[in-house]
């Protein structure tokens, strides 16, 4: 949500600098960020880019001294996330960029402590760090949300170069990562006969069970026009304000 605070820790030494300008604006529709940091060895010349950004996006740069055969960086992240914890109760959501499964474990300390934790990054469906974080958000999915967000017409999208279309259509038919029919069964499962259910309530069981699970990559811009075009046996309707879902009779 919006006013939500959200901690926000990268890990330089994973994430391709050139792909920051895509989560960042990730990050700027996800809260208020209060935590800015981003790690790394300040003196190591493959992070010149990195201070640039920093500087661009007002990131606090901390500095982690290399030791051979060490994952310094991934240490420290883990040693200020945990300090963090237990002495900014603001927090709402720590935000972790990396695509690193060593993090896992203090994912899981985190969310023993009520808190949300969402992670950005390249890792696979496979990857042990998208089942354990509330959400994971796939950077090559926030460079096709840019690079089709303003395509809002027939006509445009009709100039759209043809190869450009192919990988949105694969992208969105590809069964072991974006197939609809794996959310099918956690929707089937919830919705019964002559029951209504908050909309909201459908969302975060996506969410649990999926992470990765973002509508915007199926051509919607709201969950509840995802459920409307791909659970024709589904209605919406609303209720004191409140949007809810049922099987249609």
């Amino acid at each position: 949500m919006p006013d939500d605070k959200i901690a926000v820790f990268i890990d330089s030494e994973n994430i391709n600098s050139n792909d920051y300008t895509y989560i960042s604006k990730e990050l700027t529709i996800a809260g208020t960020i209060i935590v800015y940091n981003v790690y790394g060895d300040w003196n190591d010349v493959n992070s010149y880019k990195w201070i640039d950004i920093s500087k661009k996006y007002g990131i606090n740069k901390i500095q982690v001294d290399k030791i051979a055969g060490k994952e310094s960086v991934d240490h420290k992240i883990c040693v200020d996330m945990m300090e963090y914890l237990h002495t900014n109760r603001h927090i709402d959501i720590f935000y972790l960029i990396t695509s690193d499964s060593d993090f896992r474990h203090v994912i899981h300390k985190i969310r023993e402590y009520n808190k949300k934790v969402h992670c950005i990054g390249n890792s696979t469906i496979t990857s042990c760090l998208v089942p354990v974080c509330n959400k994971y958000t796939r950077i090559s999915v926030l460079k096709m949300k840019e690079e089709f967000s303003n395509i809002t017409s027939p006509i445009q999208l009709s100039k759209t170069p043809a190869m450009k279309k192919r990988k949105k259509i694969t992208m969105i038919s590809d069964p072991n990562t974006y197939s609809i029919s794996r959310y099918s069964i956690i929707i089937n499962n919830i919705i019964k006969p002559r029951m209504r259910y908050h909309l909201s309530f459908i969302s975060d069981e996506l969410l649990k069970n999926y992470p990765d699970f973002d509508y915007k990559i199926y051509g919607t811009n709201t969950f509840s026009k995802f459920i409307l075009k791909y659970y024709k046996n589904l209605e919406i309707f609303s209720i004191n304000n409140t949007n809810m879902v049922r099987l249609k009779n």
